[in-house]
């Protein structure tokens, strides 16, 4: 069992001069927070998160101290790759790939490769399997199933938007969190309209609308923006899902990276069965 985390909780708690009966207001006997600051019992990241939000500290900021203030591994190498994707670095990302497969870690090695060159169907059903036994979604469970919606079918793909929302975390509010949460759902959002589900996909424009829709983030409202803009072509307004299209990638034009806007416009027309907008 990692101590780890009961001893840094410790730590926070006798800074902010705080008796373990401070948290029984949410249910949380001393007893039991005490067992866990002496790494007697683990508790769920569930309710860490929700005595953290009572000292006012974040989870991401709690992982990093435990982490001495170094991010782990794990979540630099997801770093490196999504700046790498964002900017369409192909030769990074290749990179990262080879490296990843030095690893050993297999989720690493199946993000990386989704990027490079796709997945296998053997590949696709082994995330399938993880995901589905999921009990709390932290960044590290999200990168992995962004990589690997375009391999899930529409139940699942649906299912997946579903569990999203019953288990909301307070964490999905912290930055890395939140871009990657809302690339995977409005990257959901357009599989489920290009298949034809129009009742889903207008559920997961709500369900963005419940996670706050991103609008204080640029790139993520450009996202929304194209999720729009599919959802408006295919059901209601061809002429206009066009332009809201359009403008989207126009968007991400003027932020500055044109292979970046290109890859979501050759993700589109093909998606839509187009040659061109």
């Amino acid at each position: 069992m990692d101590t780890r985390y009961g001893k840094v909780f410790k730590l926070i708690r006798n800074q902010k001069n705080l008796p373990l009966s401070y948290f029984e207001k949410i249910g949380i006997g001393k007893s039991h927070v005490g067992k866990f600051e002496r790494g007697e019992i683990m508790m769920a990241f569930d309710r860490i998160d929700n005595m953290l939000q009572l000292m006012n500290i974040s989870l991401g900021e709690f992982e990093l101290i435990v982490n001495h203030n170094v991010p782990d591994f794990q979540n630099s190498f997801l770093l490196e790759l999504v700046t790498a994707e964002f900017y369409q670095d192909h030769k990074k990302m290749l990179k990262l790939y080879e490296e990843s497969k030095e690893t050993g870690h297999l989720w690493l090695v199946i993000i990386a490769k989704a990027r490079v060159e796709g997945l296998n169907n053997y590949e696709a059903n082994k995330v399938k399997e993880y995901l589905a036994s999921i009990k709390v979604w932290c960044y590290f469970e999200i990168t992995l199933a962004f990589s690997v919606v375009d391999f899930l079918s529409e139940i699942e793909i649906i299912q997946l938007i579903d569990d999203l929302k019953i288990k909301k975390r307070r964490v999905y509010g912290e930055f890395k969190y939140r871009r990657r949460l809302y690339q995977l759902i409005y990257r959901s959002i357009i599989l489920l309209a290009t298949k034809g589900n129009v009742k889903e996909a207008k559920k997961g424009l709500e369900l963005a609308i419940f996670f706050g829709n991103g609008s204080a983030d640029f790139y993520i409202s450009t996202l929304n923006l194209l999720a729009n803009g599919v959802v408006t072509y295919l059901f209601e307004d061809r002429t206009k899902g066009i332009s809201m299209i359009v403008e989207g990638l126009q968007t991400i034009e003027r932020l500055g990276n044109l292979e970046f806007s290109r890859y979501h416009e050759q993700r589109i027309l093909k998606l839509l069965g187009m040659e061109y907008l």
